[in-house]
């Protein structure tokens, strides 16, 4: 099991993904909304609380995302090779549970953990929303 060696990282190395969250297509090749992929542990730190698996479904249906899948890298790699990784290949990747979770394209605010993170508090009410002020003549 590997982990992140930087001073105050307790979460698991989780192989590069690109920054670029995933675009699901349809049978009729209609792209669909955006989905976000973040590690389960990493996302409750930024929250600053805990839920089960069905909790932080419910909280996604009330917020008006949807939590799509519950995977992890290693499972990942695991369904994309169609089982030809062998078991060391496979012991390369982390089994720390990731969220996919499907964002609306019109939010692009919620395609990094942080903007989630920030968006669940306030909607749960444990912050306030920002408030933005434009500076300098108007043009």
């Amino acid at each position: 099991r590997k982990t992140n060696q930087e001073p105050g990282n307790q979460y698991e190395k989780i192989p590069f993904q690109p920054a670029c969250p995933e675009t699901k297509q349809n049978s009729d090749n209609e792209k669909n909304m955006p989905t976000l992929s973040v590690e389960k542990l990493a996302l409750f730190d930024h929250v600053g609380r805990s839920y089960t698996d069905e909790e932080f479904d419910e909280l996604c249906f009330e917020f008006g995302v949807e939590l799509d899948e519950i995977t992890s890298a290693r499972e990942e790699a695991e369904k994309n090779a169609g089982g030809s990784l062998s078991p060391k290949q496979l012991a390369e990747y982390s089994d720390a549970v990731v969220y996919k979770i499907d964002v609306p394209a019109n939010r692009y605010d919620l395609l990094c953990i942080e903007g989630l993170s920030r968006a669940l508090r306030i909607f749960l009410g444990e912050m306030d929303a920002p408030t933005y002020e434009a500076s300098g003549d108007p043009v």
